[in-house]
């Protein structure tokens, strides 16, 4: 396998705010606490100290949430260490996307698992355990029903798209395994990763729990352990920053003043600060809660309660409110004893708003850490890249326009510059000889040099159009290439899922990408297999 690093400020499909946090921009400075790099550990551990969690709870929830998996022993004592005051967490999370989604969901745990073993050498007094929390209480469908195998779209249809994605029955999963299995036809591996997703996504238990299995038959064996929130026992915990966010609308004070500080420095808002930021479940359904003149409203079903109702359920039954992006992190932060956050560039624009709303709760902001961002090339894509005559760099490009023209000026050398030179120094003798006889003359002949300009542009136009019909093949291969690396015209981790490799590599795969998902080192990572 070869690996060459990229430099973030040469790969199209960036965000600006993206790289200036991989940059470190003084600009961005105000709006984190901990530089991310490994010395700064030993601060934020200080930091966690002062700031305890109830990790009994913890500890014997995810030991419930474990009991009825298929568990390695290490991963039970990795959770009874959690008990202990000298461990703590690096933290990654995502949606429960079907059969994991986009590549960068492999990536991002990852980087995750190298982060938490990186610090624990780096401070080898405490024990740092790789947690993802599985974001289920989400009810956007949409995000998370389908992945890409190559060119083919995977979309699981559900009786019941409402409420809390983790809380979804499998109905219609088995459909999805089917033609997952259709997609990747024979590889060394496609019988195991059917099987383990025919395994994991049946059962009586719902969405939640099976895409944790799945991620668990991935990543257990790596050190990491997985966490739903969704636990009555945790909204205990996060009681009254619900009943804050009902009365006082604290979070819609504290938030928006940040992101017009980010808007001055030139980065737009990322998430929309409501007065309450809160959903209420009734049953599986997630409804958003508006404040009115006579108490609250459920949006949705319009179901009313006066304030002395409300905020009695939020004393008595706290497991019925489910926090929005806005109030995650707080819920997040509140439950587990945390020292970093490893997410995306879009997942860091946010948290990057929220420094403000952790120091009015008196909680510690973890370290934000920008996961890894890689690209993974095959046998074949390797041999395409070649025929393509190319270097490898020449793809990373957003507008495939520049790459087919760089193609054709290097193959074919269309090229009038030299017929325009020659006659801008004819046109300089009419001009010349124009004047001496009438300075009006001068308006007719630069006319004339005009036109004659836009036709040597048409008849370049024309001559460049023919060659690319003539060289139609190479620049498909060219355009082909492109895609490979940048599928629907966004970075590969972000639309390509990962079972084609899978299937293909097996778990060796992730074993051997392991070692180089280093979140501190800012470099985009381009695999070679």
């Amino acid at each position: 396998m070869k690996l060459t690093y990229i430099d973030y400020n040469d790969l199209p499909f960036i965000a600006t705010r993206d790289l200036h946090y991989l940059k470190q921009d003084p600009k961005l400075r105000p709006f984190y606490t901990y530089e991310p790099v490994i010395e700064a550990f030993t601060q934020v551990i200080e930091a966690r100290k002062k700031h305890p969690v109830d990790r009994n709870l913890l500890a014997d929830i995810l030991l419930r949430q474990y009991q009825d998996r298929s568990t390695e022993p290490h991963t039970i004592a990795q959770i009874e260490q959690l008990r202990a005051e000298n461990t703590f967490t690096v933290i990654t999370a995502h949606q429960p996307s079907l059969f994991t989604g986009p590549l960068y969901y492999i990536y991002k745990i990852l980087s995750c698992i190298h982060l938490s073993q990186q610090v624990e050498v780096h401070n080898p007094d405490y024990r740092i355990i790789p947690l993802f929390i599985l974001g289920g209480e989400d009810h956007d469908f949409a995000e998370i029903n389908h992945l890409h195998l190559g060119d083919k779209t995977i979309e699981w249809q559900h009786p019941m798209t409402g409420g809390a994605c983790g809380r979804l029955s499998l109905d219609g999963l088995a459909a999805c395994i089917e033609d997952v299995k259709r997609v990747l036809g024979d590889g060394s591996f496609t019988e195991e990763v059917i099987s383990t997703l025919q395994e994991c996504y049946s059962g009586e238990h719902n969405y939640a729990e099976a895409t944790i299995r799945f991620i668990h038959h991935l990543f257990g064996q790596l050190g990491l352990v997985i966490l739903n929130m969704d636990e009555p026992e945790f909204k205990a915990t996060f009681k009254q920053f619900i009943i804050d966010d009902l009365i006082a609308h604290r979070s819609a004070q504290l938030v928006p003043p940040v992101q017009a500080e980010l808007e001055a420095a030139g980065y737009p808002a990322q998430a929309f600060v409501r007065d309450i930021n809160l959903f209420y479940f009734s049953g599986n359904q997630r409804e958003r809660i508006e404040q009115d003149d006579n108490g609250y409203l459920l949006v949705d079903t319009l179901q009313h309660f006066t304030r002395e109702e409300l905020l009695e359920i939020a004393e008595q039954h706290p497991e019925r409110f489910s926090p929005n992006v806005i109030l995650r992190p707080l819920y997040q932060e509140t439950i587990v004893p945390n020292l970093a956050y490893i997410g995306g560039g879009g997942e860091l624009a946010y948290w990057l708003e929220r420094k403000k709303q952790f120091q009015y709760y008196d909680l510690p902001f973890p370290m934000l850490v920008r996961r890894n961002s890689a690209a993974w090339l095959d046998e074949h894509a390797q041999a395409s890249i070649r025929k393509g005559g190319r270097p490898l760099t020449d793809y990373f490009v957003a507008n495939t326009d520049a790459l087919i023209a760089d193609f054709i000026r290097d193959t074919s050398n269309i090229s009038l510059e030299d017929a325009r030179a020659e006659m801008e120094l004819i046109f300089k003798q009419i001009m010349d000889q124009g004047q001496s006889i009438d300075s009006k003359l001068s308006f007719p002949i630069e006319g004339v040099r005009v036109r004659m300009n836009k036709y040597l542009d048409r008849l370049e136009q024309k001559m460049v159009r023919a060659e690319k019909r003539k060289q139609e093949p190479a620049i498909h291969r060219l355009l082909h290439n492109h895609h490979l690396l940048f599928p629907n015209h966004t970075l590969q981790e972000r639309y390509s899922n990962f079972l084609p490799i899978y299937t293909h590599q097996g778990r060796k795969w992730l074993d051997e990408l392991l070692p180089y998902f280093d979140p501190l080192d800012h470099r985009f990572l381009l695999f070679e297999a």
